[in-house]
Parts: structure tokens; sequence; C-alpha cells
């Protein structure tokens, strides 16, 4: 059995053009929305710089690596040795705060980047 052709009542045959400029524009549109959501995502995961400068003023000589660990969380051990321990925390893209502890006492201190660090120098 032969299926009739049916016709379009307005006569608008697509072409292969606009096929594909339609696929283009609804890529380009979801593409976008995406992107945007992904960006807010990432963003919106890193702290300010207040709350940067606020954990760093926390950060008090002759605390214990416990104690600021209970601030600033984990972070990674640099070096250490028999007298001296070097912990870095990565608390943002391109700010990171390093703490040297000797004897298990907090002794240095420092915020590495430039981003917050007006931020902290007004503390």
């Amino acid at each position: 059995m032969l299926v009739p052709k049916r016709e379009n009542p307005q006569g608008y045959q697509p072409t292969i053009r606009n096929v594909i400029a339609g696929t283009f524009f609804l890529g380009s549109v979801f593409g976008a929305g995406i992107g945007y959501g992904f960006q807010k995502t990432m963003s919106a995961n890193q702290p300010t710089c207040a709350t940067i400068a606020s954990q760093y003023a926390l950060i008090q000589l002759d605390m214990t690596p416990t104690e600021v660990r209970s601030i600033l969380g984990p972070g990674n051990e640099i070096r250490k040795s028999k007298l001296e321990t070097v912990i870095a925390w990565t608390v943002s893209e391109g700010q990171v705060i390093t703490a040297t502890f000797q004897n298990n006492q907090l002794v240095f201190k420092e915020l590495l980047g430039t981003e917050c660090l007006h931020k902290v120098e007004k503390l």
C-alpha cells in the first residue's frame, strides 16, 4: 500500500540550511545557558575575600596545627622536619595560606596571591 505524500499546508519545505541554522541557534542558546550555570556554580564555591581575610585573622601565633586545621581544613604539608612543619591551604583560585610551625606552635603565617591582600592588610 502506498502512503500518500502529505503536503505542508503553508507550503514551507525546510531546507538543509534552515535545519542547520535552527540547530546552531538552539545549540547556542542551550550552550550559553549551561555555560552560565556552570560559571555560577563554580563561582558560588569560591570564598569571598572577606571570608578569606576573616579566616586568616583567626589564625594566631602559638596555635597548634590542629587548631589551625580546625579553621582552614586539612591542608597539605609542604615540608616537615623534626623541628619545623610548613602547611599550605588553597583557599581560593590563586590564593594560598601557608603556616610555619616550630615545635608544634605557629610562628609564621602568610597569604600568597594578590586578589585578597588588601583586605587582609586592613585587619
